[in-house]
């Protein structure tokens, strides 16, 4: 039974974290006015670090095994650096349709890295539910918008592949460190080493922002990047990888642009946006994450089902 409420508590976790994505959509685009991606990118980085490293040196002082040190600089360049770095610079490069769709490319370079480095059981079941899931979230995208790759937007396009691709290897990679190292201690290492160059990257966009004439639904959407999408948003996956797998972790990528038409749907002048089609396609990504993800709890080195 502990096991069980452990599982369901990491599916929650890992909803939540979608949710909390998924929102980010809107709450993104009107700090965006505000403050540029390289400004956003040193806020998320400086923050983290501060309320990591003090939470660590007064309560999770650890010391670092000697074999984990070049684990843990890769996990900070791939988790931190490169995926927050190409993510917010791409963004700016490319469209938000392109952005959204070559995202959701994450789980399949999980599922691809766990395969040839044996980190993890890849079963016809978990092929099954990435593609159908994959399927349904890319369609959704597209529904309302074109998608364009090529021309203009190639350089962003790219970095999004980049971001996506060095988020599915920090997701492998610091599965090992979770289980040795708790999470506050082990962000307070990751952002002081890899959050340095995104800090020192943003850092005069960040200055230079007139804050005293931003409105309060800025200054909102700033705590809420920092508190949810940023700190709260990192501890939960990497609390949930405690008990799932990291494909588990990346299955859930696809919620994101359900939860987003969802909320879209929910405004009043959107009534009749959620459309069969639509309705169609999140039956899709619910079906594909539902076989990645819904089996009888077991331990990780056990035989799946």
């Amino acid at each position: 039974m502990p096991l069980i409420s452990k599982n369901i508590s990491a599916h929650l976790a890992m909803f939540t974290v979608a949710l909390i994505y998924g929102l980010n959509y809107f709450i993104s685009k009107v700090v965006f006015e505000y403050i540029s991606p390289f400004g956003v990118l040193a806020m998320r980085s400086l923050s983290a670090l501060i309320f990591f490293g003090l939470l660590s040196l007064l309560f999770y002082r650890e010391k670092i095994e000697r074999k984990d040190i070049s684990r843990i600089l890769f996990c900070a360049f791939s988790g931190i650096t490169l995926n927050q770095l190409c993510f917010l610079w791409g963004l700016a490069e490319t469209t938000e349709i392109n952005a959204a769709v070559l995202m959701i490319t994450s789980p399949i370079f999980v599922f691809l890295l766990a395969y040839f480095t044996r980190s993890e059981t890849i079963t016809l079941r978990k092929i099954l539910g990435v593609v159908i899931a994959f399927a349904g979230s890319a369609l959704l995208i597209v529904s309302d918008k074109k998608l364009t790759i090529g021309g203009s937007t190639v350089q962003g396009d790219i970095l999004i592949i980049i971001n996506a691709l060095a988020y599915s290897a920090y997701l492998i990679a610091v599965k090992p460190l979770v289980a040795r190292y708790s999470p506050i201690f082990l962000f307070a290492i990751l952002f002081g080493t890899g959050g340095i160059i995104n800090i020192l990257i943003g850092m005069n966009d960040l200055i230079n922002a007139e804050w005293n004439t931003f409105p309060s639904t800025v200054l909102a959407g700033a705590a809420y990047i920092i508190v949810c999408t940023t700190i709260l948003a990192y501890l939960l996956n990497l609390w949930a990888m405690k008990t799932v797998p990291a494909g588990h972790v990346s299955i859930y990528v696809y919620l994101q642009p359900v939860i987003a038409t969802i909320m879209t749907a929910l405004q009043p002048d959107k009534a009749h946006y959620l459309t069969p089609a639509k309705l169609g396609c999140i039956l899709l990504v619910f079906i594909g994450v539902g076989l990645v993800t819904l089996h009888k709890p077991v331990l990780l080195n056990a035989k799946e089902i």
